[in-house]
């Protein structure tokens, strides 16, 4: 009797029941703390040069106001850009953006006021800061923020000097309008605790500078230019480039690109200059009709003999073989896709190839169709609502943590995922219990079905479709409601259960 008592009473066997709800527990609320406090975040340093030695020379009064004429500038620059000022440390602070436009700018006017202030008020100390700033994810909790990408902006704050703002290659590439200020690249540099060097960028802030920058720039021999980047009138950085580059140029037969539109017309455009820009601009060199893509909406750089395609914070972004990028070292033969508008990267050497590939005198690489894609999902109040397709696969489920939340009990928690590969749409079954339906067909788990545009979806009372990404989405692409379906048969059933 003791035996059998003592065997119900075992604490392990209800432990062990309940290990598994319990690791799903601690999944989803580690999902949700990641979900709510992690993000992309520019933080920025500013450290206040000459303070210790002021307090050991005049005492700590003398330090304390100085550091108090310092805050008085500070503060209310941060706040004026959207930023959170986070804590002070001594005579630095601590702060972040979530846009690095609005933390370089108040980097810039944070040096511009300070420098106002010690010529109109002529201070016996006068006011020098330095200020570092780097873009990446971190924790943003109410009071602080976590992450390496704090420690990386400290580093570039301890390589300025007193009237600089540095910024890291992150916050540089993740700038909206680079038009809005001079920056040009500076350095490679060793930080404290990386093995691998960073890239430097420095923001000019100071008309006369600025000027001054430029014109040296422009007057620099190809001996003085042999390690230098500028930054053209656009924006946009590039790379000067030494003698002997110069030289192989010479005799280089230059790349170009292939651009087809809508109308599937093609056009060869050489790469004449270092940098060119691509968007709907009059002064871009590759210029864009459609009114969806940006007036900048990407631009193509030569640095140190490589060609680099990069985003500049487009709209609809950039795709290269179906690969949505921010910075892409191309390739010959690389398809470049912007909506429905495709740039293929073709060098010299794959252009002098005796025949091309379709007979094409204009065109020497395959040029395929890569389609953009779009999820549009009708909610049960009939609302519609659209999720892109990329190759970073999106989760349908009933989390509050899945990329597409489908609130109904017969949702799995994880369902199905969905991605885009290939210029090709998927979606794959998560080994869900009343499992996924396309175009009426039960999908087997774990197995890949590929997504046809307009092609009907269903899971548990929800229905989606897949279209292209530029195709306007109408409720009458779904089954009317009042249809019976397969996914309504499941509820019904699942809601007499419940009774």
């Amino acid at each position: 009797m003791d035996d059998a008592k003592g065997k119900d009473t075992d604490p392990t066997t209800s432990i062990s029941g309940d290990l598994g709800r319990l690791l799903e527990e601690r999944e989803r609320l580690e999902q949700i703390l990641q979900k709510k406090f992690q993000k992309v975040i520019t933080v920025v340093f500013t450290d206040l040069k000459g303070s210790t030695s002021l307090a050991d020379e005049q005492g700590n009064l003398a330090a304390r106001l100085l550091i108090k004429q310092h805050n008085d500038i500070v503060f209310p620059v941060i706040e004026r850009n959207s930023g959170v000022l986070v804590k002070t440390m001594g005579d630095g602070t601590l702060s972040w953006f979530a846009k690095a436009h609005d933390a370089v700018r108040a980097g810039m006017q944070i040096q511009a006021e300070v420098a106002e202030y010690n010529r109109t008020k002529s201070p016996k100390i006068p006011i020098q800061i330095r200020i570092g700033m780097h873009t990446g994810e971190g924790l943003v909790e109410k009071n602080d923020i976590f992450g390496d990408v704090v420690n990386v902006a400290s580093r570039f704050e301890s390589q300025a000097n007193p009237g600089e703002v540095y910024l890291s290659e992150e916050t540089y590439n993740a700038i909206e309008d680079k038009g809005e200020f001079h920056v040009r690249y500076l350095k490679n540099a060793a930080l404290k605790g990386k093995k691998e060097e960073f890239r430097i960028f420095k923001a000019f802030w100071d008309p006369a500078e600025i000027e001054s920058d430029k014109a040296s720039m422009k007057s620099y021999t190809v001996e003085e230019a042999s390690t230098s980047a500028i930054l053209t009138s656009s924006g946009s950085h590039k790379f000067a480039k030494t003698s002997t580059q110069i030289a192989a140029e010479t005799v280089r037969p230059t790349p170009t690109i292939v651009m087809e539109g809508v109308d599937r017309r093609k056009k060869v455009i050489p790469l004449t200059k270092d940098v060119m820009g691509i968007g709907r601009a009059p002064d871009s060199d590759i210029v864009l009709e459609e009114t969806y893509c940006s007036r900048h909406h990407a631009q193509i750089t030569l640095e140190d003999g490589q060609y680099y395609l990069e985003d500049l914070e487009s709209k609809i972004g950039v795709s290269v073989n179906g690969e949505r990028i921010s910075r892409h070292k191309l390739k010959s033969g690389d398809e470049i896709l912007l909506g429905e508008i495709r740039l293929t990267f073709v060098e010299p050497h794959e252009s002098a190839k005796s025949e091309p590939v379709f007979g094409d005198a204009e065109a020497t690489v395959v040029m395929g169709i890569m389609r953009s894609f779009k999820l549009v999902v009708r909610q049960p109040t009939g609302e519609l609502t659209e999720y892109p397709i990329a190759s970073d696969e999106k989760i349908l489920g009933r989390l509050d943590t899945a990329d597409v939340t489908l609130n109904d009990n017969v949702v799995s928690r994880k369902h199905a995922r969905v991605w885009a590969e290939g210029g090709k749409a998927f979606i794959e079954d998560l080994g869900s219990h009343n499992g996924t339906l396309v175009d009426g067909t039960l999908i087997p788990k774990g197995e890949a079905a590929e997504l046809k545009e307009n092609c009907t979806i269903q899971i548990g009372t929800f229905r989606m479709t897949v279209l292209n990404a530029l195709d306007k989405a109408s409720p009458s692409l779904f089954t009317p409601p009042e249809s019976k379906t397969i996914a309504d048969k499941v509820k019904g059933f699942w809601d007499k259960g419940k009774k």
